[in-house]
């Protein structure tokens, strides 16, 4: 048994609510059964109950035992203070109020929940499919599988600008330096991300942007800060690139920086070196007004790629030109514009952004990995990154979880139930 189903059944109203008592004998009539709080505080709010001749208005808490009440320590928080009836599976012990020491009304729901719907949610969740409700998959309707697609994709923009979030604060809300800090973690492709994730705290994008007509500039400071100056050379270009380092290090005060030896370039294609990263971000830098602007006002993904389609010279690698190949340009665009497009959008409050982010994903490419392939095994298609995302995120935050009762496909097989 999980708090969870408790949940469920108390939201949904699967019990018998004939003759219902508390603890201490008092008959309660259900008017309204509140409204579940996913904030912190008790788990239903605003319900409507009558408890003996009294008509209540406030908050349910649910737990399994009554006793979790105390292992919880709710009886120290106020927030727990309007609670007016205690939801439990056993009521091994009363509890007392904070405040005028009256036991808690208490209502046990051991023998009032119908013993096949508790064996169908145990089957569920004690499923050894990888997604537990495979079995029940093809009887969900479309509609409820692309709300909880919908929900999950959403939930991973806000995952996914998570980092973005902490950075933008420590720049007071600088929306072209969040800009920047999420589009040098999508070119480190996880394997170097903390480096550049490093490289954009300590040179802010306002400094490079300040020199953009000027490459030469912008890569002696990506390339300098970035550690890859060190050396002593001998060919000319890489002395003179050193020497313009040095003389805008010292201008700027450019202390603190990266080392060389913290960038990975085992297993990693030439293409995908950082060194070559940072050559195609100097072109990016040079080639727009305005990193924000390119990733989020009036977003075209036909221009938006054009901007990120790129050659660049990899200096460290004879000279070689590199250019970001498609795959790599759908991944740069999808770690960036759609989590950018979400965060905006809670940031002001504003809906069109998050539609926007939502377009951008069904715009792009869905992705083909083990997650996604399980769910076309279920007859479902990947057809943009819209679905990809979703699943992955079903897949991590749900399925894996067996957090079937906060999804909105397992709540619609229960409810299919007894």
């Amino acid at each position: 048994m999980q708090e969870a189903f408790l949940h469920f059944i108390w939201q949904y109203q699967k019990f018998n609510s004939e003759n219902l008592l508390t603890e201490g004998g008092d008959p309660i009539t259900i008017f309204s059964n509140g409204q579940h709080n996913t904030n912190a505080g008790p788990d239903f709010k605003e319900a409507r109950i009558k408890i003996g001749d009294i008509e209540w208005v406030g908050a349910v808490e649910i737990h399994l035992k009554a006793s979790d009440w105390l292992k919880h320590k709710h009886q120290h928080d106020p927030n727990y203070e309007n609670v007016i009836l205690h939801v439990v599976w056993e009521a091994d012990e009363p509890i007392e109020y904070m405040v005028d020491g009256n036991a808690i009304p208490t209502l046990s729901m051991k023998n009032k929940v119908d013993p096949g719907l508790i064996s169908q949610y145990e089957g569920i969740i004690s499923s050894q499919s990888v997604i537990p409700c495979a079995h029940f998959w093809p009887e969900v309707n479309s509609l409820t599988k692309y709300q909880m697609l919908e929900a999950a994709v959403i939930e991973r923009l806000y995952e996914k600008s998570t980092k973005a979030t902490k950075f933008q604060k420590r720049t007071q809300g600088d929306w072209e330096e969040t800009t920047y800090f999420m589009l040098l973690s999508a070119l480190g492709f996880k394997i170097n991300s903390h480096a550049f994730e490093r490289l954009a705290t300590l040179l802010p994008y306002a400094l490079l942007r300040k020199y953009k007509n000027n490459s030469t500039i912008v890569q002696c400071l990506l390339f300098g800060m970035a550690g890859f100056l060190d050396d002593e050379f001998e060919d000319e270009a890489r002395v003179q690139l050193k020497k313009e380092w040095l003389f805008y290090q010292h201008k700027h005060q450019l202390k603190d920086k990266l080392s060389k030896h913290e960038w990975k370039f085992l297993r990693l294609r030439p293409a995908n070196f950082p060194t070559v990263r940072l050559a195609q971000l100097v072109q990016i830098i040079c080639s727009v007004d305005s990193l924000f602007t390119s990733f989020i006002k009036d977003l075209e993904i036909k221009s938006l790629k054009k901007s990120l389609s790129i050659t660049a010279k990899d200096y460290w690698n004879e000279g070689e030109e590199m250019k970001l190949g498609t795959t790599s340009i759908e991944n740069i665009m999808l770690n960036v514009a759609p989590p950018l497009l979400a965060l905006y959008s809670r940031s002001i409050d504003e809906t069109k952004y998050m539609d926007l982010a939502l377009d951008t994903l069904e715009q792009l490419k869905g992705e083909n990995n083990a997650i996604t392939r399980k769910y076309v095994a279920l007859g479902e298609q990947i057809r943009s990154a819209f679905e990809s995302q979703g699943y992955v995120q079903l897949h991590n935050a749900y399925c894996t979880e067996r957090k079937c009762l906060n999804c909105k496909i397992g709540v619609s097989i229960m409810n299919r139930g007894k």
